[in-house]
């Protein structure tokens, strides 16, 4: 039973930041954004559906099968937009949703909550980079730009930063842009919660076990075995 409410408590979580997702989008119009067309041409992926929200903030991607972009009313840079659309290439809503599930599964694990936790670390670094090379943007703006999105306007960025409790995570995801690392980091995230992730499936399949019918399909046809014997 306990484990059934971890797992409860993880689904539930998930549930609500979907629903909230999808509220946004829902309440969001379509819009035509020719910049980020001719990003999503430069990263080599279809462009998605743009949607447009009157709710002020960021950016962001929603959507496995289909994917879509919010993006708000004020216009943002396009290292911001290509930040996004390199979500969308490299497939981490699909990735983030996995990673989550295993974590439901193995909530009692303090190595699940860290390996999904670097994932979601990993990947954003990922992007980030994508974004500088697409863009041409210049690595200081583009830290730049992850300082504003965590810190209210009209503060002091760097301070409001390290209170928002993302201090860390922050300092870090910095450190991997400037330093250009993320790829591999990825990679093994990924690989080690695949692994993880598709252990319980493999627990639970049928085991190989003797049975007439089975040997009767797989086994030598009755004729070949009589023209043997006959010999």
């Amino acid at each position: 039973m306990l484990w059934v409410a971890g797992l409860a408590t993880v689904l539930i979580d998930l549930a609500k930041g979907y629903r909230a997702s999808r509220q946004l989008v829902s309440a969001s119009l379509p819009f035509s954004h020719v910049g980020i067309v001719e990003l999503a041409r430069q990263l080599g992926i279809r462009a998605p559906r743009v949607l447009k929200s009157d709710v002020p903030g960021l950016p962001f991607a929603a959507g496995i099968f289909r994917p879509v972009v919010v993006i708000p009313a004020e216009e943002c840079e396009a290292n911001v937009y290509a930040h996004e659309l390199a979500h969308i290439r490299s497939r981490d809503l699909f990735w983030s949703l996995f990673a989550r599930l295993t974590l439901g599964i193995f909530w009692f694990c303090p190595f699940i909550h860290k390996l999904e936790a670097e994932l979601s670390l990993w990947q954003e670094a990922r992007a980030d980079q994508s974004a500088c090379q697409i863009t041409n943007c210049p690595v200081k703006e583009h830290a730049a730009a992850i300082v504003r999105s965590v810190a209210p306007r009209g503060s002091n960025l760097v301070w409001d930063a390290c209170l928002s409790g993302n201090g860390r995570l922050i300092k870090r995801r910095l450190s991997a842009l400037y330093q250009g690392r993320g790829s591999k980091a990825v990679a093994v995230a990924m690989g080690a919660i695949l692994i993880i992730g598709l252990t319980p499936w493999k627990l639970t399949l049928p085991s190989e076990s003797f049975s007439p019918t089975r040997a009767r399909m797989t086994g030598p046809p009755v004729a070949e075995i009589a023209a043997i014997i006959s010999r």
